[in-house]
């Protein structure tokens, strides 16, 4: 349902939950609160009210990326591992590859730029996963956790996430413009996840014990690369 408190549409999902939650999702900014199953709506809207300063702060942020979301044009100034390269697009067979500080990126003289996007993710998601599977061996060792799978994609709203299900791990194809310290945070996080499904106290030794400046690390992915 959607609920209207002051003017601002309130996507809201009851389930069986024991406190609401809130989020602001991109690209649009929508909001978002779970709540448990009998959650009156004037509490909901109190909710919201509460958390108003936090909602307009992320909805600025949010719809200020989209409003300078690239086009994946030659020029444009993008990142991999956290170092500002120069993306140089070329017709040719779709792929990417670094060339010095130039990121080239080759597409189809008529590839749009979701398309050129789509294209660039697709290298990422193979850097990531690279990258993650060396992580894997030494922190499967360290933290006894040893995941089947292990998957990039692209993700609108986490970094990564782990399914008890599959015993998979996957994570954000967006890692690969930001500072490996960030990506090796992730997977730590997640691996924490196979024995802790929430964020609480028993999560947070966890990190503590295995990555002592995950607080740190989890700040960096606040920032743009």
């Amino acid at each position: 349902m959607t609920l209207d408190v002051d003017g601002l549409a309130v996507e809201v999902s009851r389930r069986a939950v024991k406190r609401m939650r809130l989020s602001v999702s991109p690209p649009d900014g929508r909001v978002r609160v779970v709540c448990p199953t009998r959650t009156p709506q004037r509490e909901i809207a109190a909710f919201v009210r509460k958390h108003s300063a936090w909602i307009a702060k992320h909805r600025q942020r949010i719809l200020g990326a989209a409003q300078s979301a690239p086009s994946y044009a030659s020029g444009e100034r993008h990142a991999v591992w956290g170092r500002p390269v120069t993306l140089n697009v070329r017709v040719g067979r779709p792929g990417a590859r670094l060339d010095g500080d130039r990121l080239v990126l080759t597409a189809p003289a008529d590839a749009t730029p979701e398309q050129r996007a789509d294209i660039l993710h697709r290298w990422y998601g193979r850097q990531v996963l690279a990258a993650a599977a060396r992580l894997l061996e030494h922190w499967s060792a360290v933290t006894g956790a040893h995941p089947e799978k292990l998957a990039a994609r692209r993700m609108r709203t986490r970094w990564g996430s782990y399914s008890s299900r599959t015993d998979r791990i996957a994570l954000s194809t967006e890692l690969a413009r930001y500072d490996p310290l960030c990506l090796e945070y992730v997977v730590v996080h997640e691996l924490a996840h196979t024995r802790e499904s929430g964020h609480g106290p028993a999560f947070q030794a966890l990190m503590d014990a295995w990555l002592p400046d995950w607080r740190h690390r989890r700040s960096m992915l606040r920032q743009r690369p």
